[in-house]
């Protein structure tokens, strides 16, 4: 469920924003995989409640949480689930976006985003393409590549999570 790539840097995205960063090493494993989660003793969610637990503790004035998920049932299911729990509200904005177009309007915005990450299931990504040609519709339809924009952590509020997996 956890992005880790890039996590590593997170702290220079929160000194530059000036807020607090908060980090927990996920300990838990993906053991209840069903599209609706349940209460799962162990599973790698269960360590997200507890990080979530220490930040509102930490700031009871935070109210919702912001999740990145544009496509992911499972990880939007169980942010929820934790939210439910705590009586957070989750904030999807991006869910279920068409992802050609949240990228032309992140381009028309001014985001200068930097890809950190490209996942593909059987493909193999062979060039490199700026998102603002049509170069980039092109091998996107022709191999079906999911660009992650700017995956980089959770922003609760102004208070940025980030989660580090156990070695």
């Amino acid at each position: 469920m956890y992005q880790t790539v890039g996590h590593d840097a997170m702290h220079l995205q929160a000194e530059c924003l000036s807020i607090p960063l908060y980090r927990e090493y996920i300990t838990g494993q993906s053991i209840d995989q069903a599209l609706n989660y349940t209460v799962t003793k162990n599973d790698e969610t269960e360590d997200l409640l507890r990080l979530l637990k220490t930040v509102t503790e930490a700031h009871p004035e935070i109210e919702a949480v912001s999740v990145g998920a544009i496509l992911s049932n499972y990880q939007r299911a169980r942010v929820e689930n934790v939210c439910g729990r705590l009586g957070l509200t989750c904030l999807a904005y991006l869910w279920q976006r068409d992802q050609k177009e949240l990228l032309t309007e992140m381009i028309h915005a001014g985001l200068t985003a930097v890809v950190i990450k490209v996942a593909a299931i059987g493909k193999r990504l062979e060039k490199s393409a700026d998102p603002r040609t049509e170069e980039h519709s092109s091998w996107e339809d022709a191999w079906r590549i999911t660009a992650n924009v700017a995956k980089i952590g959770c922003c609760i509020s102004s208070t940025l999570l980030t989660a580090e997996r156990t070695v």
